[in-house]
């Protein structure tokens, strides 16, 4: 897999766009869609061929929330790839 430069020009790399041939998704996975982050809880096939995404709400306004996706409906998954998670220190007390 390889990074989509096109999508994030000018922001920092925030993981990768994936195909909806090779979406390489697994449960646990955190990924972007829609504008918000959700935590991949499971996957099934789907009718159409494709895969069905139960996933958990991480952002704040999808927080606490379960939301079932079609990944052939998605034309934009973003999985977070743990190599380029930068770890900060909390300061606050």
């Amino acid at each position: 897999m390889l990074p989509n430069d096109d999508t994030h020009q000018g922001q920092p790399q925030r993981g990768f766009q994936l195909s909806s041939k090779n979406r390489g998704l697994a449960p646990g996975a955190r990924v972007t869609l829609r504008d918000k982050d959700w935590d991949i809880r499971r996957i099934d096939p789907s009718d159409d061929g494709g895969q069905a995404l139960t996933r958990d709400g991480l952002s704040e306004l999808v927080r606490g929330i379960s939301a079932l996706f079609l990944d052939r409906l998605e034309d934009d998954i973003q999985i977070h790839a743990p190599a380029h998670t930068q770890l900060f220190q909390d300061t606050s007390d």
